[in-house]
């Protein structure tokens, strides 16, 4: 089906004759692009990742454009055909600007880019990368993922989709750049992406001995205090434990990364085993973790 435009002007008591019909109409979706069709992505941090991207432009001039971002798992032997892997696509986060033609979108050397200008244009201020901060859900350790920027134009159109040949119905989302592969380290925590070293011991809390008639008399259990394993049990008693003992408490205005502090803790031997006593704690409610003690060579 072809389309053209007639139209005719009036008020409320006259109207014109009608005009004769212009040329015919192309009621296709714009062409959408994003110069470099490169998608930046930042090293992830507390389960978020910032991505940037250049401005999108568009064959038709101001557009309004819809922006989605997703992640997809990728095979290390393709990289860079994420979309032709078998695993499934995760939606992050949608967004909404505004897409430009070429001529109306500065350059970073502050010349604009138009082609066969008949003057030269005045020199427009350098191009602001979109950019948009996303929350990750499910990144497996040693694993690659690309991030792709997905867009369409947002057009409403008088006539509604089914009268529309296929071709000019409402667009669909298309990939207009993607970011290089982003490795997941093997030792990179998912849930919030710090480095874990997971040779280390996890903290064992034991029970004090009902039978420790020294240890019920004692101050060092006064106040918040905790009995934990000795964290290697062939590790000799005499040379110092090559770990540092830290803290967390559990509430909401401790921060979950930054809120870890070391504790001051002492050997004891209890019903003949060696143990961790750490007193004067800052709550009832604490997490434990060791943390490997630096060397010199750190």
């Amino acid at each position: 089906l072809n389309y053209a435009v007639s139209i005719r002007v009036g008020n409320a008591y006259l109207w014109s004759d009608w005009s004769d019909h212009g040329q015919t109409c192309d009621l296709s979706s714009p062409r959408l692009w994003c110069d470099g069709s490169t998608l930046l992505v930042s090293e992830p941090l507390n389960r978020k990742v910032r991505l940037e991207w250049n401005p999108v432009c568009c064959s038709l001039g101001r557009v309004p454009v819809e922006c989605m971002v997703s992640m997809v798992q990728v095979d290390e032997q393709l990289p860079e055909k994420a979309a032709a892997q078998p695993h499934p696509e995760q939606a992050l986060a949608t967004c909404s600007c505004v897409a430009m033609a070429p001529s109306m979108l500065a350059c970073t050397d502050g010349t604009c880019d138009v082609e066969d200008a008949e003057e030269e244009l005045p020199a427009a201020d350098p191009v602001v990368r979109m950019n948009l901060e996303v929350a990750i859900q499910g990144f497996e350790p040693g694993k690659r993922y690309q991030f792709l920027l997905h867009a369409k134009p947002s057009l409403s159109l008088p006539i509604e989709d089914a009268a529309l040949p296929a071709t000019m119905r409402s667009p669909k989302f298309t990939v207009i750049a993607r970011s290089a592969p982003l490795e997941w380290h093997a030792q990179l925590n998912e849930e919030w992406s710090c480095i874990v070293d997971w040779s280390l011991p996890m903290p064992q809390q034991v029970a004090l001995p009902e039978d420790g008639e020294l240890e019920e008399t004692s101050k060092r259990w006064h106040g918040n205090s905790v009995l934990l394993a000795w964290p290697l049990p062939d590790w000799q008693t005499a040379v110092p434990l090559p770990l540092h003992l830290e803290m967390r408490e559990e509430c909401g205005d401790v921060h979950q990364v930054f809120g870890w502090k070391s504790v001051s803790w002492v050997r004891v031997r209890i019903a003949g085993h060696d143990c961790i006593a750490a007193s004067d704690l800052a709550s009832t409610c604490v997490r434990f973790r060791w943390r490997r003690a630096e060397t010199a060579d750190d």
